[in-house]
């Protein structure tokens, strides 16, 4: 337990070999003290022992920053978390004080990249040319309700066969492509799935289960599910 100014004057050769292992103790130590070291360094660490912290000290030597504690080596708060840099190299806004990520943008493997690959939200939606922006699967018989759904906040029972799947996060534009296909109940006709262009925006589409044959007509149907992509 020692400190050392880390200046070994001249003098005799007994006195040198002491000041010097006395230099080389504090050293090993990091500065082990109950008092902080009087002659310090920018950079330079101190084992706090009255307070059970190792500290080191800033780049312009003017104050000690507190690092973690000895007693386990446990970072104290603030030395784990990233919270001031909204542009850091692996993208989006990062939050690691809560433990989550804020979002998380990527643009892929190639180091050289200049364009986003994905995003990925708080929300844990994906965004990218590759993943669905929503998908769903509902029964659409009675009172007509998800059983699971990504990014649709709520359904409509526009009538007999006829649904709207409304986007909890609408879509840039009325560019994007989707995919409906349900469980057909009744075998005896041919079921056609539509998609109705007169409701058709960002914010939502329509649906349209029409059965053609024995028994023609629009038909509410038990399994019904859809897939999205787009901007």
């Amino acid at each position: 337990m020692s400190t050392h100014d880390y200046i070994v004057d001249n003098q005799n050769g007994a006195n040198f070999r002491s000041d010097l292992n006395n230099a080389l103790a504090a050293i090993v130590s990091n500065n082990s003290s109950a008092t902080a070291p009087t002659t310090t360094y920018a950079f330079m660490l101190w084992a706090d022992t009255a307070n059970d912290i190792l500290k080191q000290r800033n780049g312009a030597d003017s104050a000690w920053i507190s690092i973690l504690t000895l007693s386990t080596g446990a970072p104290l708060a603030g030395m784990s978390d990233i919270v001031d840099d909204t542009t850091p190299q692996l993208g989006g806004d990062l939050d690691f004080q809560t433990y989550k990520a804020t979002s998380f943008t990527s643009t892929g493997i190639d180091d050289n990249a200049t364009s986003t690959a994905i995003t990925i939200t708080s929300d844990g939606r994906g965004l990218s040319q590759f993943t669905a922006k929503a998908w769903g699967k509902f029964n659409g018989t009675g009172t007509p309700a998800y059983a699971d759904s990504h990014n649709c906040s709520s359904l409509t029972d526009v009538g007999t066969g006829r649904y709207t799947i409304n986007f909890t996060n609408s879509m840039a534009n009325t560019n994007y492509s989707k995919v409906v296909d349900c469980r057909d109940t009744n075998h005896s006709s041919t079921l056609v799935v539509a998609h109705s262009s007169d409701a058709y925006g960002t914010g939502s589409f329509q649906v349209l289960l029409q059965h053609i044959g024995a028994s023609s007509g629009a038909a509410d149907e038990q399994d019904v599910h859809f897939i999205v992509f787009g901007d």
